[in-house]
């Protein structure tokens, strides 16, 4: 319907230049409120009278004929319609231009009108354009990164697999947060993992292609996660979780204490007053679920989708910073297929942590949060350290969300970390 509104509108635009057709011509006995006069402030001085008007019934007649077929093309999705549209419109928009007859009485007759809507439709088009080019090019990406989908006890689920030539300790799962997938766990692995870790990266519920089973909890997406580590053989691993999938992450040293070694949890979703109120569910679903509402947003008001990475106000942002943030918001594109899951995060399994007996978890645990996180509130990160007994807490001085500036500080950290368990692994052998 939307596609079948705005091809309507494109060719009713070109009809109407056929009016200036019949003006060129004096097809009609002109009137001051007709619009435009026959004369060009630019041709007529130069070429006079009769060669403009037969000057302007070619012109406005192609623009016209092109309008329509942009229309057209829009109307049936075809692959020529964005280009022919920009065409027709910047033709339409130089047309008006040029034979404006430079008065500035009655300018919407003389054209105002068409003028303004022709440049919004190039605007749009070239938009629109260039909207499909990032989309390709996220969707791509995804696909280079070689996910697979394996079916196990608890349901299918999506994952990647890291293995480096030398592995050292047990492999690392790594739990993407809200707005991931398998592609910002890889993203977390490459930044902040060492060149030996194995590392199994799976697509929680409602992301990519794990799908979001139905009456979906916490403890649903723990044992799923339990399942793809039995459906690969894997015994035992440490865990390297990021904000909302912490909550996850949290669940599963409750569950299934006997296969982690260790929680490495980073920027942690955790029981304190949150950072960021949510919107309305329906709200928020809605715009998840359009990947261009979202890609404009973060194109052309960047500043409104910052909070959504954890960007703290007033940070000041380098190059460098600028850059990792713009990478953190294309990484949530295609936002469409993880929409599920972000709701499902945001809703339901971000609050129940607040619910876990946090005593209960005594593997041993790392946790590293930025004072002045936005998201996921420092107190929070401290609560995990009193509460869970074989915790570590690290306190980053800045850096908001994604930690931005301590890259090295925090691998640093992590590495001693894994270390750490895997000589407490060889001495237990």
């Amino acid at each position: 319907m939307v596609k079948f509104l705005v091809g309507l509108v494109i060719v009713l635009h070109g009809l109407v230049h056929l009016w200036y057709v019949v003006l060129s011509q004096k097809l009609v006995a002109y009137r001051p409120e007709m619009g435009w006069t026959g004369r060009s402030w630019l041709f007529t001085p130069l070429l006079g009278d009769p060669t403009t008007r037969g000057l302007a019934a070619i012109f406005y007649s192609l623009a016209a004929v092109a309008l329509v077929m942009g229309g057209i093309g829009i109307y049936t999705r075809s692959t020529w319609g964005l280009p022919v549209l920009v065409g027709s419109a910047v033709l339409s928009a130089a047309v008006i231009i040029l034979f404006w007859d430079g008065r500035l009485e009655r300018l919407a007759e003389r054209g105002l009108v068409g003028l303004v809507i022709s440049l919004v439709l190039v605007g749009t088009a070239g938009a629109t354009t260039r909207y499909q080019g990032e989309m390709r090019t996220a969707q791509a990406r995804l696909d280079r990164m070689g996910s697979r989908v394996i079916t196990t006890a608890c349901g299918p689920i999506e994952y990647a697999r890291i293995e480096p030539e030398a592995l050292a300790g047990d492999p690392v799962l790594v739990i993407h947060g809200n707005g991931g997938g398998f592609d910002q766990g890889v993203s977390l692995a490459h930044g902040f993992l060492g060149p030996d870790v194995q590392a199994i990266v799976p697509s929680r519920f409602g992301y990519l292609r794990s799908p979001l089973p139905a009456e979906a909890s916490v403890a649903m997406q723990a044992d799923a996660l339990a399942c793809l580590m039995d459906a690969l053989y894997i015994d035992r691993a440490t865990v390297f979780a990021t904000s909302a999938g912490v909550t996850s992450a949290v669940q599963l040293a409750l569950r299934h204490p006997e296969r982690f070694s260790g929680l490495i949890l980073l920027s942690p979703n955790a029981p304190a007053a949150v950072g960021l109120t949510p919107m309305p569910k329906l709200i928020f679903r809605t715009l998840m679920r359009s990947d261009f509402t979202f890609w404009a947003l973060k194109t052309y008001l960047p500043w409104s989708v910052r909070l959504f990475v954890g960007v703290p106000k007033g940070f000041t942002l380098t190059p460098e910073h600028k850059a990792e943030v713009e990478a953190a918001l294309s990484s949530i594109l295609p936002v469409s297929p993880r929409a599920e899951g972000m709701v499902f995060d945001t809703y339901v399994s971000n609050p129940e942590i607040n619910d876990f007996p946090l005593g209960d978890v005594h593997t041993p645990t790392l946790v590293i949060s930025a004072v002045d996180d936005p998201m996921a509130l420092h107190a929070g990160a401290r609560i995990l350290a009193e509460e869970m007994p074989n915790t570590r807490l690290v306190a980053v001085a800045d850096g908001g969300h994604l930690l931005l500036g301590h890259t090295e500080e925090v691998r640093a950290e992590i590495a001693v970390f894994l270390r750490n368990r895997r000589a407490e692994q060889e001495n237990n052998q």
